[in-house]
């Protein structure tokens, strides 16, 4: 067996065209940070330790997969048994038109063949031959804060709206890549709908009252600091809610240069 263990410490995912203003966001992903406790004692004081501390569990982004290899009359085969996947927790920001501009890139990238019924039965037959394996599979929690901004009919902005989605996990399971996708769509698809009430709570048109209220349960530093933080809180969230019902307006009113103009 062959163990490998990646940890990444830090994960942010920019987006590059965001200098030809035509997006919102700068930044489509990225990890949120924790604040460290200042160390206790010298440097010197451990200084016996170890050089490198195995703190990979620690990491934004933590991988952990295992290879079964054996050999039979003299071919060696391998295969991938086990995978654990942990990340978070994670902020996205995701709008309309850079999911518009990456699909776009991909339909360049990646065009689209017409397959025959020919091609799906050969395409089919090889996944029964070559089925996937898992003695275990392990998705952990997902604790996501998400932005977004679409104005596909009516513009709809979420304010840093808390979403948790649960584990997925199998065991000594066999299938194909159809069915385990499926199988994914369906686990996470579940746990957004019965976030969907979190979710509301961040809209912008309501005033983003969900994050208006983790803003000020997470303030400190005594009554000055929860009522300067419930103050900032609630400017914020006014200012959300009457952006959102002026880029409304611009909609229904059917004027698209002045939407952008205002938009930019």
């Amino acid at each position: 067996k062959v163990r490998t263990t990646v940890s990444v410490a830090d994960l942010q995912v920019d987006n590059t065209q965001y200098s030809t203003e035509m997006f919102d966001f700068a930044v489509v992903a990225a990890t949120r940070a924790v604040i460290e406790e200042p160390e206790k004692w010298s440097p010197l004081w451990g200084m016996y330790n170890e050089v490198f501390p195995k703190n990979s569990a620690d990491g934004r982004l933590f991988m952990h997969t295992c290879h079964d290899k054996w050999t039979v009359a003299g071919c060696s085969f391998q295969e991938l048994t086990e995978i654990e996947i942990k990340l978070g927790p994670l902020g996205l920001y995701i709008e309309d038109a850079f999911i518009g501009a990456t699909l776009n890139l991909l339909q360049v990238a990646v065009p689209t063949i017409p397959q025959t019924p020919e091609m799906v039965a050969v395409a089919e037959s090889r996944s029964l031959q070559k089925p996937i394996r898992f003695r275990k599979l392990l998705l952990h929690p997902l604790d996501l804060t998400l932005t977004l901004h679409t104005a596909v009919r009516i513009y709809i902005a979420l304010d840093e709206s808390p979403l948790c989605l649960n584990k997925f996990q199998l065991e000594d399971v066999m299938t194909s890549s159809a069915k385990l996708t499926h199988a994914l769509t369906v686990h996470y698809l579940s746990a957004a709908l019965l976030a969907a009430g979190w979710v509301v709570g961040g809209l912008e048109l309501l005033g983003a009252p969900g994050a208006l209220a983790a803003r000020v349960g997470n303030a400190g530093g005594g009554v000055r600091g929860v009522a300067s933080a419930a103050a900032g809180a609630l400017l914020r969230s006014l200012s959300a809610a009457a952006g959102s019902l002026a880029r409304n307006l611009d909609l229904l009113a059917g004027d698209d240069d002045h939407a952008r103009r205002a938009a930019a």
